[in-house]
């Protein structure tokens, strides 16, 4: 696991589950790589693993805001498929900044 990661970082469910457990203890070597599939609800998981002869399923905790916004602003990414906000903006939406543009901010656009 990542030691130059803040100890944040390496105690969320997804790095865990990333790092040592399909990382180290369930790598097949010279076997058919795990087919992983990512699930947002644990009765779809579970119901998942119970069809398959050798499925099984992982539930995780979500991550907590105030870690997720404490990693972000400490410039750390988190984890592959550790975070699901909702609902999401649909793609192509177009969000205004309705702030005073007197603050120093262009009214129309705005880069994040």
């Amino acid at each position: 696991m990542a030691a130059d990661r803040p100890r944040a970082w390496r105690e969320l469910d997804a790095t865990v589950l990333q790092a040592a457990l399909l990382g180290e203890l369930w790598r097949r070597p010279g076997g058919p790589p795990l087919r992983v599939r990512h699930l947002h609800g644990a009765s779809a998981a579970v119901t998942q693993a119970a069809g398959s002869v050798d499925g099984f399923a992982v539930l995780m905790r979500a991550a907590r805001e105030d870690i997720v916004r404490a990693l972000a602003e400490s410039g750390v990414t988190m984890p592959h498929k550790s975070t699901s906000f909702g609902p999401k903006p649909a793609t192509g939406l177009l969000l205004r900044d309705l702030r005073d543009p007197g603050e120093g901010r262009d009214p129309i656009v705005e880069r994040i």
